[in-house]
């Protein structure tokens, strides 16, 4: 699912994440997600205007809609990203059971039943996808908590890209965090795995390892991850999918810290 590059849904916009957006000339300590997000205001503003006066020229542009509601996802308008993910729906119908993105739009809007209730469109589409029931999983444990969210877990009976199965068992309870790293680092260093692969490896395990701990009310714990995870480059370079989800650990980031900036200013 959010590897693959489907017509209509993973939209155009995200190949501009397969290059800088900020300028790489001078020395900046800041981590890389923070470098990131000013050339995505940006950027995505931009194109937040050039869509719009697209639509307004023509009202059923699919891709219009699509362009903007990635931009809109891009920069934290979440329920603007999900308007526009509907209406590409309502203009095209057949697109819904493949539409993950609205799913994730969904899930960072906060509406957790719609998420559920998305994805699991996805899955009658792909059922090999385990990320697609990682999502699931950490709507449902967002509404009723993690053990009850295990116990209606998707059992997939396909084989998926590493490392997603071993993910998938972490969510399962099977695996650890920390032995979920183990074995990536392991397979890395006995395979001679390529620098691409490396990244692409530890990439989604950070990023889930993040989205799992914050499903366990763990937000330092969750705050590491996620900053492990966008420091891996591979998936802006990688483009489509795979920096559609960089930007969902990016966003993470954002809210972990602007949440701490609040609990900062009330305590003084």
């Amino acid at each position: 699912m959010l590897c693959r590059v489907v017509l209509l849904i993973v939209s155009g916009v995200c190949l501009l994440l397969a290059r800088p957006l900020v300028a790489d000339d001078k020395t900046d300590a800041r981590p890389l997600y923070q470098r990131q997000t000013e050339g995505v205001e940006k950027t995505y503003n931009e194109v937040i205007q050039q869509q719009t006066a697209a639509i307004q020229a023509d009202p059923a542009n699919d891709r219009a809609y699509s362009r903007r509601g990635d931009a809109y996802f891009f920069t934290g308008q979440y329920d603007k990203a999900v308007a526009d993910y509907e209406k590409m729906v309502e203009l095209d119908p057949e697109i819904a059971v493949q539409h993950w993105r609205l799913g994730l739009a969904y899930y960072y809007a906060g509406h957790y039943a719609k998420t559920a209730k998305q994805l699991g469109l996805y899955h009658a589409y792909d059922d090999q996808d385990r990320e697609n029931g990682i999502w699931i999983f950490l709507a449902k444990a967002q509404a009723d908590g993690v053990a009850a969210a295990r116990k209606k877990m998707i059992r997939y009976k396909k084989d998926d890209r590493p490392p997603l199965p071993d993910v998938y068992r972490m969510f399962e309870g099977k695996l650890t965090a920390d032995e979920l790293l183990k074995r990536i680092e392991a397979e890395i260093k006995q395979k001679k795995l390529p620098q691409a692969t490396r990244e692409q490896r530890l990439f989604y395990a950070h990023l889930y390892i993040g989205l799992f701990a914050e499903a366990e009310k763990k937000p330092q714990q969750a705050r590491k991850s996620f900053l492990a995870a966008t420091e891996q480059t591979w998936p802006l370079k990688a483009g489509g999918g795979p920096a559609y989800m960089w930007h969902c650990a990016r966003l993470r980031l954002l809210e972990l810290d602007k949440a701490a900036a609040s609990g900062a200013k009330a305590k003084d």
